[in-house]
């Protein structure tokens, strides 16, 4: 039986929450002040924590306890969901980038909130333990893309080769790489082969390596990605417009994991997990005749499908956070909320391009922000894809103030550069323990 911690400063909310989390079956401890919580943290055996981040006067109450938490090591995997009555707040930004792993807001719904605990008590300590290498980069908390986080833990755990399908922008080249850092591998070589980039005649000695002599300018012996990943991962990003003469080479590789450098007799043996992308129909491309059936069964064997963003609209306003923390340490900006007209134009959007287009959209809007409130004029590209009408930038318009920290030297397309380089390079997410809504 799972026991919840819930720490709040105010006894009616604290009952009405016992009383339905006993009647789900769980153990409940409560604590209405630092002391108490960090004691009861210490003498039971807690596995879930649920605290309000807004203690009155006190603001900062919950936000220290929740530092606390997530700085001590007997604590640290232990979930922790926080209570806001402001979502678009900078009190709920800090605790997102202190390592919350989801928030609920109040008036809170009950059904919403037991789903995010259930999630989250479900993942257990032990692969709480194993994501922190990736706990600023993977945000969700959607049902599906939480289903996707427990398959690409089986995979890295298991070492098998992958097939990764999805649109463009949806994060393939994420998934590879959280794969590798979740992998035994992780301390191993992670290599990238851009199958688009590389021309058909180069593919084989790009992957195999080649001898001295092989060809024209093959001046000395080079070994290819296979031997440089040796023991690692590589990874074959976009492999959907390979010749069929690659295709070949690349299923005759799979089977056996042996090859040749070009050039060469000896036939060499490689220990390394192959993971491969592509957003292409492969399955139509095999109909068309473009690639062949048999490499398409062998590599669909082990398959994820990353969603694209309109099937998780839900992860949109994790993702902002995320990225508004992002770019306001890269522009030096101190943007701290979000109207919800944002909001609910962003959700509402299709999202073609996906987690990349949203990622370019924030990035523009947060640009143009002048102040500390993101609104809806700020995102120029997202409003001329709704209305038809790029609305004119906040620094175009004759007169326009610059804001503070951007003074003379901020001029035509430096106009949205700070003057100083921003303080903390290390801010370049919502912190080091964003955790499994974490996603991303």
């Amino acid at each position: 039986m799972s026991k919840i911690l819930i720490i709040d400063d105010q006894p009616e909310i604290v009952n009405g929450l016992r009383e339905r989390f006993e009647l789900e079956g769980y153990e409940v401890e409560a604590a209405h002040e630092q002391s108490t919580a960090l004691h009861l943290l210490d003498a039971e055996e807690i596995n879930l924590v649920l605290l309000d981040v807004y203690w009155g006067e006190e603001e900062k109450t919950g936000l220290d306890i929740l530092s606390q938490i997530r700085s001590e090591e007997q604590y640290k995997a232990i979930p922790v969901v926080v209570m806001t009555g402001k979502p678009d707040s900078q009190l709920t930004i800090e605790a997102l980038s202190l390592g919350a792993n989801d928030f609920i807001c109040k008036p809170v719904v009950m059904e919403d909130l037991l789903e995010k605990m259930r999630r989250l008590l479900d993942r257990g300590p032990a692969k709480l333990e194993a994501v922190p290498v990736w706990e600023n980069k993977f945000v969700c908390s959607s049902p599906s893309m939480i289903d996707l986080t427990k398959e690409i833990w089986r995979i890295a755990q298991v070492q098998a080769d992958v097939l990764l399908t999805g649109e463009t922008g949806t994060g393939k080249n994420l998934v590879a790489e959280m794969i590798h850092h979740l992998s035994p591998r992780k301390n191993k070589p992670f290599y990238t082969i851009e199958c688009t980039s590389i021309p058909a005649t180069l593919f084989e000695s790009t992957l195999f390596g080649h001898e001295k002599g092989a060809f024209t300018d093959a001046s000395a012996t080079h070994p290819g990605r296979v031997e440089m990943a040796e023991g690692g991962i590589l990874f074959l990003d976009e492999i959907g417009d390979l010749t069929l003469e690659n295709q070949a080479k690349l299923l005759g590789f799979l089977g056996t994991k042996q090859f040749m450098r070009v050039g060469g007799n000896q036939v060499l043996k490689a220990n390394v997990q192959i993971i491969i992308a592509t957003l292409r129909d492969l399955e139509a491309r095999v109909e068309e005749g473009k690639f062949r059936k048999d490499l398409y069964y062998r590599i669909k064997e082990s398959q994820l499908q990353i969603p694209p963003l309109r099937e998780h609209v839900e992860d949109i306003p994790l993702l902002v956070w995320y990225f508004l923390k992002k770019y306001n340490s890269l522009y030096g900006k101190s943007i701290q909320k979000i109207t919800p007209e944002v909001f609910q134009t962003l959700q509402k959007d299709m999202w073609d391009g996906n987690v990349r287009q949203l990622q370019k959209t924030l990035k523009e809007a947060v640009r143009n922000c002048v102040g500390q409130v993101l609104e809806i004029k700020d995102f120029s590209s997202l409003v001329a894809r709704s209305t038809g009408v790029v609305p004119q930038s906040p620094m175009s318009r004759p007169g326009a103030a610059l804001p503070q920290g951007q003074g003379k030297r901020a001029t035509g397309i430096s106009r949205h550069v700070p003057a100083a380089p921003p303080q903390s390079a290390q801010l370049e997410c919502l912190g080091n323990r964003t955790r499994h809504w974490h996603h991303a």
